[in-house]
């Protein structure tokens, strides 16, 4: 499968579908023997529909046309993200504590965002300076301004 490449061919959309209808397929009997006791509440529907259609349907798209504009390497770095998201989420919304331990591995994961973009420390490394071209051309090109 590796060697022939087979879904190379296919569309991204075409892909995900796949990939989350085998999925769905994979996990239906452990769902089935796991059915809850009673009927969710409303609030609770509401949050998986959202979930469905905003995480999962929405965010698939967008991430393979970012994957599509920047490439796969620098792409997938948004996933690193994802915790950092959720800290402040659950920090201004459901107020939860933010500690010294939080804070350090957001920085962690920034910087190694940074790092995994960029290849370079910003303060450890010097910015190249670059020289103009100077060729026979833009010699005489200058002499005649001037």
């Amino acid at each position: 499968m590796l060697k022939n490449r087979p879904l190379v061919n296919l569309s991204r959309v075409a892909v995900a579908a796949g990939e989350c209808s085998i999925t769905t397929i994979v996990l239906l009997p452990l769902i089935l023997t796991r059915l809850p006791s009673r009927v969710p509440s409303a609030g609770v529907m509401v949050s998986l529909l959202i979930l469905g259609l905003i995480c999962t349907a929405l965010a698939l798209p967008t991430f393979f046309a970012l994957i599509a504009e920047v490439g796969a390497s620098r792409g997938t770095v948004i996933t690193y993200v994802n915790p950092a998201v959720s800290v402040l989420l659950g920090v201004t919304i459901l107020r939860e504590q933010l500690t010294i331990a939080t804070i350090v591995g957001f920085l962690l994961i920034i910087a190694g965002s940074w790092l995994s973009t960029t290849g370079a420390i910003p303060f450890l490394t010097r910015p190249k300076l670059t020289q103009p071209e100077v060729t026979i051309d833009t010699l005489v090109e200058t002499s005649a301004r001037e």
